[in-house]
């Protein structure tokens, strides 16, 4: 399990905050007050204390604390090509360290086949340096690349038997990556199937 502070807002002149990993004694990251920032990051157990100044009117704190749960199944230990042949059941997929932060400069390829319908994606997590880190999953046909942390509402369905599916960090920010989850999806279509929630659109990059 990893705990992680985000979005910490605090103004200086009213005090500082400092986490500690559990009981442990020394600070994570030392003790901080910022604008709009990830403060720390913890394993299992987090401790906050905060110390106000004596003497002062201003107001103010806040900061989301998001939990992970989950391992590394990004099955991609170093650069390179990862096949499934013919998946038939579920498929959790992760980005490498998982639900720690993933590598820089970090680039691997995962090839699905499904060859009695179609593959379907949907994510659970996602947490990427905008602009530059990026998921993507093509099939020929429909391109879906995702960035930041919007998750999309609909699961990606592929037009055909195979995607790939890659997943790239650059040299510099590091964050807690993404997880999703590969289905096999029946080209049958009845009253029951969800195709009015799935998307198989085209998204592209601005850069």
């Amino acid at each position: 399990m990893t705990i992680f502070v985000s979005n910490f807002n605090l103004d200086c002149r009213v005090g500082r905050v400092g986490f500690y990993d559990g009981p442990s004694g020394s600070m994570l990251d030392g003790a901080v007050c910022c604008f709009n920032c990830t403060a720390a990051v913890a394993l299992n157990q987090l401790y906050v204390n905060f110390k106000k100044r004596e003497a002062t009117n201003a107001t103010g704190m806040e900061f989301q604390i998001t939990v992970l749960i989950g391992k590394d199944e990004s099955r991609c230990t170093t650069d390179g090509f990862v096949n499934y042949v013919n998946i038939t059941n579920d498929v959790t997929l992760t980005s490498p360290n998982f639900p720690s932060l993933y590598p820089i400069n970090f680039v691997c390829y995962y090839n699905f086949t499904h060859l009695s319908g179609r593959i379907k994606v949907r994510f659970s997590y996602l947490d990427l340096e905008d602009d530059f880190d990026y998921v993507e999953i093509y099939d020929g046909n429909s391109t879906l690349i995702l960035e930041g942390t919007t998750i999309p509402e609909k699961p990606f369905l592929s037009e055909g038997q195979k995607i790939t599916l890659k997943f790239y960090s650059d040299i510099s920010v590091r964050k807690h990556g993404f997880k999703a989850l590969i289905s096999p999806f029946n080209n049958i279509i009845t009253e029951s199937t969800d195709f009015d929630n799935v998307i198989g659109t085209v998204f592209r990059r601005n850069h």
